[in-house]
């Protein structure tokens, strides 16, 4: 990589040089012109734009945005691990260039510490986009491809499954712990050893590596390093949000003063051409001695290109093949003062919005939900029994059941549609349904059933809200949780893990006190998804069929029925 002078654009730039065997190949130089074209379309701050692509005299170029600073890997290796405050400030940025590449159809392969650039002001930058997907041969790769890239790879990378953006969150997720405990995830030299780590070993939690670590980034990294792609966040500024709400007030103030300083690190142009316009002044070499020159610093300074084995075939863009014409002769520049970098705001694509009017069609009807519990629902309450479930209520709007449950705060985790969970979220529409049995309750069957949908302003007040509301279910998680209405009187619950499933929570709890299912053992499942700007929670209750008073309560006697419905609820979700 090399500074360089662009004399028809009068900017100083960067050069990457690629190697020979990269240079001579045909198949690669198609793929890296299309590639680099479409990277070329990337307007966002944190990604290095590419200026151009070419060859002179056979050999390939990138010609980029010249970042004066040095990369995260090194950072890293001279001052180890970062503050929280710090690595999520540094995520945060990386994960907005991700999706804006992501929403492009662009998926990098390669992200890693040496390929995000850091400025002194802590301005990150997202390098390398399109040298992935180009270097598909499998000469080019196998000689390529570093131990430091297949640190950060997704285990559908290392198979032949489909590779999708949810590759990148991955090697986010893996980032991101390195930022925090100052080593990768597996910090292991053996390439085998370390392909075999990410595809069956557990995944480890940065709070045991470093005990200051707050236990609940243990969670984001396990989401976001999920083995199945499907359980991951569904994107790279999801993982980002779930890292900064889990730090304490004053390092939230951290990361958005670290982002507010480097939004003022804004380049000016005019210094470019101040620049541009010194060296040219002083230097005269010819187009050939300036090429020479720049040629034969090749040989000081290797260059390293990611890639990956023929394996795993990347996603090809279905953009046709383009070419570039030969750039214009490139001036080597003596080192000069770092230039400051310009954010470039991007017009982003108008969000698809669920309207509020259409609430009801979120909800399950009766019959729905006949079918897919095989359990009797019906609208008229005064139908059900055992076996039997009638409408006990439907209304639009919040409800509140706090006086009811110890302690408050946990009335979420009780209740469905809840003013103290929805309340500062401002729901544009919100309603509640209540099923439950009328007259007695039988073992083996569904006794209750509440589900409530709620239309949010967009589509990330409604991932937000999914963020807070898991934050919350762990909090009740150290506590018992007891209610007091119907048949729940005296109901005392113990709380299971929450558990995250792509854009969707769920979190199951058991009792044995309760005075109405049989021998007092009662089990419930919670479940909550997002999809798009609407949010859907369902609360199941199904009492488990044993034969005598459980001395303690079980958590697997829960049905998973709550998250059946709410993923029901979901696929009703079309803006």
């Amino acid at each position: 990589m090399y500074e360089a002078e662009d004399t028809v654009m009068d900017r100083l730039v960067a050069v990457k040089l690629l190697a020979a065997p990269y240079s001579h190949n045909q198949v690669f130089r198609e793929r890296l012109y299309r590639e680099a074209h479409a990277a070329g379309r990337l307007h966002e701050p944190h990604v290095v734009p590419i200026h151009k692509c070419g060859e002179i005299e056979g050999q390939l170029y990138i010609d980029m945005r010249l970042i004066k600073g040095t990369d995260l890997q090194n950072v890293l290796a001279e001052h180890g691990p970062l503050t929280p405050a710090r690595a999520v400030a540094i995520v945060r940025q990386i994960a907005s260039a991700l999706d804006a590449a992501h929403a492009d159809q662009m998926i990098h392969r390669d992200v890693k510490p040496a390929n995000i650039l850091l400025t002194g002001d802590d301005f990150a930058c997202l390098v390398d986009f399109g040298l992935a997907n180009a270097a598909t041969d499998a000469k080019l790769t196998s000689s390529g491809t570093t131990i430091g890239t297949f640190a950060y790879m997704a285990p559908e990378r290392l198979s032949k499954a489909e590779v999708s953006h949810r590759a990148d969150i991955y090697s986010l997720a893996c980032v991101f712990y390195e930022c925090l405990t100052g080593s990768p995830p597996y910090a292991i030299g053996d390439l085998p050893a370390l392909i075999t780590a990410h595809l069956t070993a557990p995944i480890p939690r940065p709070s045991q590596h470093r005990p200051q670590i707050p236990p609940g980034f243990d969670d984001v990294i396990g989401r976001g390093m999920a083995k199945n792609p499907d359980e991951r966040y569904a994107s790279a500024g999801q993982l980002a949000a779930a890292a900064q709400h889990l730090l304490a007030t004053s390092d939230q103030d951290q990361v958005e003063t670290i982002l507010a300083s480097t939004q003022a690190a804004r380049p000016a142009a005019a210094q470019e051409q101040r620049h541009a316009d010194t060296r040219r002044k002083s230097e005269t070499f010819s187009g050939r001695k300036r090429w020479a020159w720049v040629a034969a610093a090749v040989v000081a300074v290797p260059l390293l290109i990611g890639g990956f084995l023929v394996a795993w075939r990347p996603w090809e863009r279905q953009a046709p093949s383009s070419s570039t014409p030969p750039s214009e002769p490139l001036t080597p520049a003596a080192p000069s003062a770092p230039p400051r970098i310009t954010p470039t705001a991007i017009t982003p694509p108008p969000p698809k919005l669920f309207s509020p009017k259409a609430i009801d069609q979120v909800l399950l009807t009766s019959d729905e939900l006949s079918k897919l519990l095989t359990a009797n629902f019906s609208d008229n309450p005064s139908v059900g029994g055992p076996g039997g479930l009638g409408l006990n209520s439907s209304s639009y709007g919040m409800s509140d059941h706090s006086h009811q449950v110890t302690p408050p705060s946990c009335v979420g985790v009780v209740f469905t549609g809840e003013h103290d969970v929805y309340g500062s979220a401002d729901p544009t529409a919100i309603k509640t349904q209540t099923f439950g049995v009328p007259y007695g309750v039988n073992a083996g069957t569904p006794h209750l059933l509440q589900q409530t949908a709620a239309v949010l302003s967009s589509a990330e007040d409604a991932r937000q809200f999914l963020i807070s509301s898991e934050s919350k279910w762990k909090a009740c998680g150290s506590l018992k949780v007891s209610a007091t209405f119907g048949y729940e009187s005296g109901a005392g619950y113990i709380l299971g893990r929450v558990v995250g499933q792509g854009d969707m929570i769920t979190l199951g709890m058991a009792s044995t006190n309760n005075m109405g299912p049989t021998n007092g053992a009662d089990a419930c499942q919670l479940a909550m998804g997002v999809r798009e700007n609407v949010v859907v929670e369902v609360r199941t209750c199904e009492a488990p069929d044993v034969t005598s008073a459980p001395a303690s309560p079980d958590l697997v006697w829960v049905v998973p029925d709550a998250e059946k419905v709410a993923k029901a609820m979901l696929d009703n979700v079309v803006p």
